[in-house]
């Protein structure tokens, strides 16, 4: 099989996207953890808004707004293992119930990696899968 990857007209982060808007339940994301203990949502894919009911375009403007449809308690936790996870990079995996914007309950999962760069930031990759279509598939 020929590898035509080269001919393609769509650059690399339009492919990424494509791919990730084709994946059912799911988005993937890139944010950068800054020292100051702010950070930089980078990147995140458009299959957001099927999983949270808020756009890419918004969440990109402002990211507290995805932060605000997890439950409070569960926002606590995960803020705390995002705390450990940016001191020992270690992986995380963590289920969580939200509610979206259009007030539909749902059960996500984080899974993200975690790198330090030379500059002390703390780059994340991740995605958010709807686990709750799982059992539709």
């Amino acid at each position: 099989m020929k590898n035509n990857s080269s001919t393609q007209s769509t650059g690399t982060p339009q492919r990424v996207e494509d791919i990730a808007t084709h994946l059912p339940g799911s988005c993937i994301y890139r944010a950068e953890f800054h020292p100051d203990n702010s950070f930089t949502l980078v990147y995140i894919s458009s299959g957001v808004e099927a999983i949270a009911g808020i756009s890419a375009k918004e969440i990109m403007a402002n990211p507290d707004c995805l932060k605000a449809t997890i439950d409070p308690w569960e926002r606590k936790a995960l803020l705390e293992q995002l705390e450990i996870a940016l001191s020992t990079l270690e992986p995380i995996n963590w289920e969580f119930p939200i509610i979206t914007a259009t007030q539909k309950a749902k059960r996500l999962l984080v899974r993200c990696s975690f790198n330090r760069k030379e500059n002390g930031d703390v780059v994340s990759d991740g995605m958010l899968l709807d686990i709750a279509i799982r059992n539709d598939m």
